[in-house]
């Protein structure tokens, strides 16, 4: 759920582009788009454990997980999925606004597009990358709408966040490889036969590179001060590439775990796009 705060960026756009203020209600609104959001996040992820559970059992780690090891009822499992989106969907046209319900049922289509045959973009390389990322601009959408903006958003800075998520994910699946042994790989995602190392450093520079030109871009058009952002998240984008390098190949636990604990760095970067944001 820690990447459903993604749809603060999209309220703090709305409110650069087109103002307002935040109030009691404003704050009501975006922490129930946030709650909503993630009741959506739980139903794409129950319906990923569910089908991804036959490879999970061929992972070192994850044939661990309650699913894999029986322990968990499918039926009872998508029944609570049942009820979260029929929930979640409805409330947030209710409660927010119709925009916002539109934006949250993307949200789960394209977790369908994702997990679910004849789909399943996640067993296709390099689509299972571009296909997951599209979950950041529609977050980016749920808190631009839950703040009430009225127009789209500038497609490049949606076209930024996304390739954003891209490289991150290309992080990912390089510290998976780099983490799990060749055949444990290719067991726990089809992917692995075709993608190798070289190949995912270059995804990963090249979704870095259309983050960094069109971040640069926007800025130039709609808040030059924020350039001054660069050097942060050009050390960010470094120091994650030489981590999701690392070899330690059959070492579960080794240093892509470490990943998990870039918290402070985030924190950190954002607090500095935030002053920036703010700076006139």
């Amino acid at each position: 759920w820690g990447r459903n705060f993604l749809i603060f960026f999209g309220s703090i756009g709305a409110w650069f582009f087109e103002g307002g203020n935040l109030n009691r209600q404003a704050i009501a609104m975006l922490m129930l788009a946030f709650m909503l959001t993630c009741m959506v996040a739980a139903v794409n992820y129950i319906i990923n454990e569910i089908l991804d559970a036959p490879f999970d059992a061929k992972h070192p780690t994850k044939q661990f997980r309650a699913i894999p090891q029986g322990l968990v009822s499918i039926p009872v499992l998508m029944g609570l999925g049942a009820l979260l989106l029929v929930g979640s969907l409805p409330l947030s046209g209710w409660l927010i606004n119709i925009p916002t319900a539109i934006t949250l049922a993307g949200f789960f289509g394209a977790g369908i597009i994702y997990n679910v045959a004849p789909f399943r973009f996640k067993d296709v390389p390099f689509l299972d990358v571009i296909s997951e990322s599209v979950n950041n601009p529609v977050r980016f959408l749920i808190g631009w709408y839950a703040w009430g903006a009225t127009f789209f958003p500038s497609v490049l800075l949606l076209i930024c966040f996304w390739a954003f998520g891209a490289m991150l994910m290309s992080a990912r699946r390089l510290g998976e490889k780099h983490t799990l042994s060749p055949q444990d790989a290719k067991n726990y995602r089809s992917t692995f036969a075709v993608y190798t190392s070289r190949s995912l450093q270059a995804q990963y520079a090249i979704y870095a590179l259309i983050s960094i030109t069109l971040f640069s871009f926007s800025s130039m058009i709609y808040h030059k001060i924020l350039l001054l952002f660069l050097p942060v998240l050009l050390i960010f984008i470094i120091w994650l590439f030489r981590l999701s390098a690392h070899k330690v190949p059959g070492e579960i636990n080794g240093n892509w775990q470490s990943y998990r604990n870039f918290l402070p760095f985030a924190i950190f970067m954002i607090v500095i796009f935030f002053i920036l944001l703010l700076w006139n």
